[in-house]
């Protein structure tokens, strides 16, 4: 899948630009996309020369792959099964249900699937991904509407319009504790639990601007990542974008405009008027 390549990219790049060390590890993403999507990612990477030199070989490694791509995707597609059986449930128990509430439930049943890449420099990521925002607010039952208004600073030539949120990040994702929790359990000498959760914002538009620790450009889009500690998921993130003031710009052009050709003027009648003192001179 051509989105979830590109979001590996940004996962491997994010990775080594705030390494210190490497080291195998289990850490999640997650991605606001462009066309309204939220994918839950975990990648997996393994530390294929820390596990050569511990006295693993190359076989043992292979095993240790596909031993994670198995457990991960059966763990994911558990997930995603469970949430469209207890949607199916709820639909054949409740016969008092309206006829909007059942089909917006059936879309909400349809709005999970499971995302997966191959093994991309000694890294596997697999995911969530929720069609929009409503199906991510119902399986994690977020209740409370967390509508975000913009709040507008004036300038002179421009009005800078500022959004304010919370970021993604309501808990540790499911599929995140599940396998974290799995791999530790299985491979503790090269596993480690990651306190640093990431979380990308990604837009088609260069307008927008914002507070993010990292801002990529890849194929047209704009990702926008911030790294949050693991122990404030309520860290506050801030999105922006400038609108020009039309009127002021064109009074400011104009007001140039008068500037210049009053200075071209004025250039002009001392010019004029030195040609003119010269010729007398030499008329004398």
């Amino acid at each position: 899948m051509r989105n979830l390549r590109k979001i590996l990219m940004i996962c491997l790049l994010v990775v080594v630009t705030i390494s210190f060390c490497a080291c195998s590890s289990v850490r999640t993403m997650t991605v606001t996309n462009a066309d309204g999507t939220i994918d839950e990612l975990v990648y997996i990477s393994l530390d294929t020369q820390a596990l050569i030199d511990a006295g693993y070989d190359n076989l043992d490694i292979e095993s240790m792959q596909t031993d994670i791509t198995t457990t991960a995707m059966r763990e994911a597609s558990n997930i995603v099964d469970n949430f469209k059986q207890s949607i199916d449930d709820l639909l054949a128990f409740n016969f008092t249900m309206d006829f909007k509430t059942r089909t917006d439930l059936l879309n909400i049943r349809d709005g999970l699937e499971v995302v997966t890449s191959s093994w991309q420099d000694n890294t596997y990521v697999i995911g969530l991904r929720f069609s929009d925002i409503n199906v991510y607010r119902y399986y994690y039952n977020i209740t409370e509407e967390a509508e975000v208004q913009p709040t507008n600073e004036e300038h002179f030539l421009y009005t800078k319009v500022i959004y304010s949120g919370l970021n993604m990040y309501v808990n540790y994702s499911d599929l995140y504790l599940r396998l974290n929790q799995e791999f530790s359990a299985k491979h503790p000498e090269f596993i480690e639990n990651e306190n640093e959760l990431l979380y990308t914002y990604v837009t088609e538009s260069r307008r927008e601007h914002s507070d993010a620790d990292f801002v990529t450009r890849l194929d047209g889009n704009y990702y926008h990542t911030w790294i949050v500690n693991g122990d404030n998921l309520g860290e506050e993130i801030t999105l922006y974008y400038n609108i020009a003031n039309r009127g002021n710009c064109i009074l400011l052009c104009i007001g140039i405009s008068i500037l210049v050709c009053g200075v071209l003027l004025i250039i002009g009648l001392i010019v004029d008027k030195h040609k003119k003192k010269k010729q007398i001179i030499i008329e004398e």
